[in-house]
């Protein structure tokens, strides 16, 4: 029901945001980092202003909150509550649009890398794929065999992959609207997380196995590409993966409730908190 800000060199809390009644499931800062974006199970979504720590809206939805992202240019938030997708306008708090068409509940949402599109996985084991201009969904991705857990574009825009409880990765070539490869882990594995490296060369993948898989994507086409590492240490499900700015370092939250960073070049763990 809370929300905590860390210090990352010193590993220590720095406050606690304490507003939701219920469950918080997803964070999100602003482009700008100056706002913090909160959702939760109490169908809210709260914007924090960081200097003052203060609430400065909340946002009310028909269900529980499951994800939220922000736009680049930080004027339109994005979130994921029930079956649908909703847009808000930050600046004015003000509802713009609301997104149906999923046939069980959205998990999550990301936008492009150029705002151009917003791309949603779901519990009805498709991606789809929405035009911020028009406020249409002009592809449905299908392939998956069981609930889409998590989507991540490439720092280009032109390809997303997704994580499905299927136990399998899979990468779209967006333009194409088409599967370009299917990264398969151990059986019963289920992939809940992927995150792509700021250069797109690399994928990261964290699963119900505790653990986080690197791919090395060695090709355009993905014709060539092989597990590099495997990350251990998660007593839990690891369901959230970021990359470091400069590609450096990974972070990973999981059920385990700790967070931790690896060095991606020794595959070594730095810190945890």
């Amino acid at each position: 029901m809370t929300v905590r800000l860390w210090d990352v060199d010193s590993g220590q809390p720095i406050t606690t945001l304490a507003k939701h009644t219920e469950l918080v499931y997803g964070v999100a800062w602003s482009p700008d980092g100056k706002m913090l974006a909160s959702g939760s199970y109490d169908r809210t979504v709260r914007l924090w202003d960081v200097a003052s720590q203060g609430e400065r809206a909340s946002l009310p939805h028909p269900d529980s909150v499951a994800d939220l992202a922000w736009s680049p240019d930080g004027k339109t938030l994005a979130v994921a509550s029930g079956d649908q997708v909703t847009l808000w306008e930050v600046a004015t708090g003000e509802q713009i649009a609301v997104w149906t068409g999923h046939t069980d509940d959205v998990v999550d949402v990301a936008f492009r890398p150029d705002g151009t599109m917003l791309a949603s996985g779901s519990r009805d084991m498709t991606v789809r794929l929405w035009d911020i201009q028009s406020r249409q969904c002009v592809a449905v991705l299908t392939g998956h065999e069981s609930w889409v857990m998590d989507v991540a574009w490439s720092p280009d825009g032109t390809k997303l992959a997704s994580a499905s409880k299927d136990g399998t990765v899979r990468l779209w070539d967006v333009g194409k609207a088409q599967e370009m490869a299917v990264l398969p882990g151990p059986e019963d594995e289920e992939p809940l997380s992927v995150a792509w490296s700021p250069d797109g060369k690399m994928l990261a993948s964290g699963s119900s196995y505790r653990r986080i898989r690197l791919w090395q994507l060695k090709s355009v086409q993905f014709g060539g590409r092989q597990e590099d590492a495997i990350l251990t240490g998660h007593q839990g499900w690891v369901n959230s993966l970021a990359f470091s700015p400069n590609g450096e370092l990974l972070a990973s939250g999981g059920d385990d409730r700790t967070v931790r960073l690896w060095d991606i070049g020794s595959g070594e763990l730095v810190e945890w908190y």
